[in-house]
Parts: structure tokens; sequence; C-alpha cells
């Protein structure tokens, strides 16, 4: 049984840290500018479109595997069209590295605040401290990214917000309804495909026809089946198997891993505070994992 749980942790680290990766890709790409020419609607159809399609089949042959109605609707909207929507349009009105702050970044407050509220998870004194460290750093990158705004960012750094709270939901559902990764995927991708992509082609306003078609395809693999479909299988097996606080801890790793990417890729600099807030959020999700570690040693003893 310990050899089985620590197998369970590892595989948990891996997918959090494959994650990690994923969406520092996508804050890297989005910096780049590669979703210019398209609107944030249209970056939502692709990323369900092509998401929705690959997983169709799945869901045709697994069916929903017990999920009720109101269960179906509610991952699929908050890990669907309400993140994806209130990112791209964030995108959209503020700079990425504010939305590689305010996505990831504030992930772990609200799902901990959740989880301790409607679920009664407990906090030991390392999630505690991993935490206020990993709040601690992302406060300093804030502290920087923010402090250039714009007038009119501030509604792009809402919705950041917002999407980070509908993200939120959506993790400590899936560990409360224990919803295996294939099934949260194939729910998510096909339904948000079945409700947004007709309101996306008769409604919102698209550049999708005279966009780039490199730029489409890039869009398109990247957002349709890497952050979606890749990711999102990888998120909820770290969910299932460390629980969504400490997943969360370990994603918050995607900001400074973006800002770092941004060095070399970007020549985009890094100030002293983002440079520590780097280190305090590394130090913070390094504590997390080997709290889990040391929660194991414990169990064994016991």
């Amino acid at each position: 049984m310990p050899k089985k749980a620590q197998r369970e942790k590892f595989i948990g680290v891996a997918c959090a840290l494959s994650v990690v990766v994923l969406w520092s890709g996508f804050l890297i790409l989005s910096r780049y500018g590669a979703a210019r020419t398209l609107t944030a609607y249209d970056l939502a159809g692709l990323r369900f479109g092509v998401s929705g399609i690959i997983m169709l089949p799945f869901l045709i042959r697994n069916g929903f595997g017990g999920l009720k109605p109101a269960q179906i609707a509610t991952i699929s909207l908050t890990a669907g069209p309400c993140f994806a929507l209130c990112a791209y349009a964030g995108l959209s009105l503020a700079p990425a590295a504010h939305g590689a702050v305010l996505l990831p970044g504030t992930l772990p407050l609200f799902t901990t605040l959740l989880a301790v509220l409607f679920f009664r998870e407990t906090l030991g004194a390392n999630r505690i401290f991993s935490l206020v460290m990993i709040l601690g750093g992302i406060g300093l990158m804030a502290k920087d990214s923010l402090a250039f705004s714009a007038p009119g960012q501030g509604w792009g750094d809402l919705l950041f917000i917002c999407g980070s709270i509908s993200w939120a939901i959506f993790t400590v559902l899936a560990r409360a309804w224990q919803i295996t990764p294939l099934k949260a995927t194939a729910v998510i991708a096909v339904m948000s495909m079945v409700v947004y992509i007709p309101i996306y082609i008769l409604f919102l306003p698209s550049t999708l026809l005279t966009a780039p078609l490199n730029e489409v395809l890039l869009q398109g693999i990247y957002q349709g089946f890497f952050v979606v479909i890749v990711a999102l299988l990888a998120y909820t097996r770290a969910i299932s198997a460390l629980g969504p606080i400490v997943t969360t801890m370990i994603t918050a790793a995607a900001p400074g891993i973006a800002a770092s990417a941004a060095v070399p890729l970007l020549g985009e600099p890094i100030s002293s505070a983002v440079g520590i807030g780097i280190i305090l959020v590394t130090a913070g999700m390094v504590g997390a994992v080997i709290g889990l570690h040391r929660s194991d040693d414990k169990k064994s003893r016991g």
C-alpha cells in the first residue's frame, strides 16, 4: 500500500509539472502575439471546435458515466466557456504578463478557500507555509506587472480573476465528484463545443476567415489539443492523486516559468521583484511536494 501511494504521488507531481509546461507555453504564445489577429471568440471557437471533435467519439462510446445533468453543466461551463472567454477577453484588454500572474497565480488562493469553506479540507502547517510563500511570490510579480497598467486594463485584470475563480470551482468539484480524467476531458470538450460553437457562428464577431492560415493552425492545434485535451487530462489526473490544493500550488509555477522563458525567447528582462517572486513561488511549490512525502512517511509509520 505505501508503494502504491508513493506511485500515485509521483504520477500526480509529474502530471502537474506537465501542466505547468503546457500553460507556460500558452502564456509565451500569447506574449509573442500570435493571437492578435483573431478575436477572443475565435480563440474559444478553435479551442472547443478542435477538442470537441477529437473527444466526441469517446463520449459517444462511453457516455457521461453516471454524471448528473447539473454536474455536467457545472464542469462544462466552469472549465469551458466561462474560463476560456474570461482568459481570452482578458488578453485582448490587458498584457499577457497580467494574465500570467492573475490566472494560474491566484488559483491556489481561490482553490484553497473553496476547498476549506465548502469541503472542509484541512491545511497542515507545511501547506499553509507553502501557500504563503507562493502568494508572496505572486504578489511581487503582480506588483511589478500591474505597476505599468494603462487605462482600461483593469477590466482585463478583473476578467483574469474571474477566470481563475471559474477554474478553481472546477478544480474542487472534480475532486469532490471523483471525475476521471478522460471523462472530464470528454464532457468539457464536447459539451463546450455543442453549447458555444452555434452561438459563435451565429452571433459573435470573428476574423477567422481573414486571419493567416498558419496562425489559425497554430492556435487550433495548441489551444484545442495541447491546452484542452493533454493539459486537462494531466490536470484532472493530478487532482485525483494530489488533491486540489497541492495541484494548484504546483501549477502556480507557470508564471515564473513563462517569465524565465521569455528572457531568451522574447528578449524580455526580469526585474529583481519578479526574480525574487519566482524564487518564492518555486520554494513554495517544492515545499508542497516535500510535504507530500512527509505525510506519506507519517502514514507508513502510523
